[in-house]
């Protein structure tokens, strides 16, 4: 209904970050479906989700057991209005994205951490961040990938 598309307010900040990794997604000619898995213990509820979408890419968040949940990646382009988030069940998120053009779509990217904004004292983040802003999509696809690699391994 017309509530969905209200901007979800943020929940208060409750601690770290913690990526989503346990997903599955497939696709319709228009529409594109995510259906993420909330780790053990988690108890969603429609108060605690943050949902924001950009022609872009989304990023979901639901803040619960002291933790904020989280999901984004970057898509092809959607109809930012007509794409939605819900609550299946308690350990369910389910994201809607409608799509711009029925093209079919090959993965759901991670979503590039912006470290445009922070200064590089290292000499090699430097020379990394120059690599992907000249790379091709394979080097882009590559280094996304190494780089969601690390954030997961480097979790808590």
């Amino acid at each position: 209904g017309p509530a969905s598309r209200q901007p979800a307010r943020p929940p208060p900040d409750t601690g770290t970050t913690v990526q989503l990794t346990s997903f599955s997604w497939w696709q319709s000619d228009s529409v594109v479906t995510v259906q993420i898995k909330m780790p053990t213990g988690v108890d969603a509820h429609e108060s605690e989700l943050e949902q924001n979408f950009d022609v872009d890419g989304f990023d979901i968040v639901v803040a619960n057991a002291g933790k904020r949940h989280a999901l984004a990646r970057k898509v092809p382009p959607i109809m930012t209005a007509r794409s939605s988030c819900y609550i299946k069940s308690r350990d369910t998120v389910v994201v809607k994205l409608r799509k711009q053009e029925n093209k079919e779509w090959k993965d759901l990217a991670p979503a590039k951490p912006d470290i445009s904004s922070a200064p590089f004292d290292d000499p090699r983040m430097a020379a990394l961040q120059q690599v992907y802003d000249q790379g091709d999509e394979k080097v882009k696809a590559a280094l996304n990938q190494a780089w969601e690699q690390t954030l997961t391994k480097n979790l808590p």
